[in-house]
């Protein structure tokens, strides 16, 4: 993949974050197959950043 197309991509992205696929083509002009790629990278990223999940104490199907 080109990297301005990447790039363009990215760059709607920071600025509308919750963005259909659709959305993110037309206004970027760039193929489905290509937005799909960079979202995937970009999900990728941000569970690299997120903390592991907190251990809780409850159990499936147990109270107290």
């Amino acid at each position: 993949m080109d990297p301005k197309t990447k790039a363009k991509i990215m760059e709607y992205l920071t600025t509308n974050p919750r963005s259909f696929v659709e959305e993110i083509v037309e206004e970027t002009g760039v193929s489905r197959t290509d937005v799909y790629e960079v979202l995937n990278e970009y999900r990728i990223q941000l569970r690299a950043q997120a903390p592991p999940p907190k251990a809780t104490r409850r159990r499936f199907g147990m109270r107290s």
